[in-house]
């Protein structure tokens, strides 16, 4: 497992204050990346959804669920993303987004 980053458990106490703020700014960049790479994968969903919504009218209203639901989660990765952009312009500590409160799963 080489290359990857231990738990934050496992680093090395002495690391100095600068080292973290690095750390966390090359971590807030990489979830922003890791943010929006899901709401365009989500985007594209919905839009294969309605694609396939046009071409098996039988099937439009449970793709239509499933369209709202990706449509929804895409929104929800911009808005995280947004609010971490946020909260790291005004100071706020790096972590306080997670806090945010967890999509509802829009069934089967």
């Amino acid at each position: 497992m080489s290359g990857e980053t231990p738990a934050l458990g496992m680093q090395d106490p002495e690391r100095k204050p600068e080292e973290t703020l690095s750390w966390s700014a090359t971590l807030r960049a990489d979830i922003l990346r890791v943010a929006e790479q899901i709401a365009e994968t989500e985007d594209r969903l919905a839009e294969t959804l309605r694609h396939l919504a046009s071409q098996h009218p039988r099937e439009a209203d449970r793709l239509r669920v499933k369209i709202d639901a990706a449509q929804a989660c895409a929104a929800q990765a911009r808005r995280m993303a947004s609010d971490l952009q946020d909260r790291a312009t005004a100071g706020s500590p790096a972590g306080d987004f997670l806090m945010l409160p967890r999509r509802r799963s829009a069934g089967p």
